[in-house]
């Protein structure tokens, strides 16, 4: 006859003598490390979103200078940068303009500086005053709440505006706009 052979269990006490714990340290450091991951990933991906708008802002501001480059991307050898250097500033007085379709609720507030490629364009700016502050206006105030509260609708609003007056000039032209007072209500 064969004789059977019997196994018995082994009880919880030898079970934890014998194998040592699974997982221990290393899973507990990993599972932080993956969680951490988890959280830059999704922190880069929110500040992405936020800031999208700027970056493409950045972009946009960046291509002119690409443009004035020559066309094997190097800068001609005699031409200087003047990246740094800020021409003629001509001031506007601060105007203020009721939105598109607010009925009253909500308002502008805008004060610009011009920069000029020469200083004989402040004297035509001067002389033009009336008519340069009945295009900005009308300008403004058709423009919506939503067209106006978005960096991108500011830059295309600024973009908008150095077209019409550079539009009305004659001895020059105004080389950026610089808005130092954009308020909103």
């Amino acid at each position: 006859m064969a004789k059977a052979k019997i196994e018995r269990e082994p009880d919880a006490e030898e079970t934890a003598q014998e194998s040592p714990k699974k997982g221990g340290k290393l899973g507990t450091i990993l599972i932080a490390s993956g969680v951490g991951v988890l959280f830059l990933l999704v922190g880069a991906g929110g500040t992405f979103f936020l800031l999208k708008g700027q970056i493409a802002a950045m972009i946009q501001a960046q291509a002119p200078t690409a443009a004035a480059t020559s066309e094997d991307g190097k800068a001609a050898a005699g031409e200087k940068k003047d990246e740094g250097f800020i021409g003629a500033l001509f001031e506007l007085d601060p105007m203020v303009v009721n939105l598109e379709q607010s009925r009253g609720k909500r308002y502008l507030k805008v004060k610009m500086s011009f920069e000029l490629n020469k200083k004989a364009v402040q004297k035509e700016l001067k002389a033009r005053l009336p008519q340069l502050r009945d295009a900005i206006l009308l300008m403004l105030s058709s423009k919506s709440f939503k067209d106006v509260s978005t960096v991108e609708g500011k830059l295309a609003l600024r973009d908008a505006l150095l077209t019409r007056i550079n539009g009305l000039l004659t001895t020059g032209f105004i080389k950026r706009i610089y808005f130092e007072e954009f308020v909103v209500q």
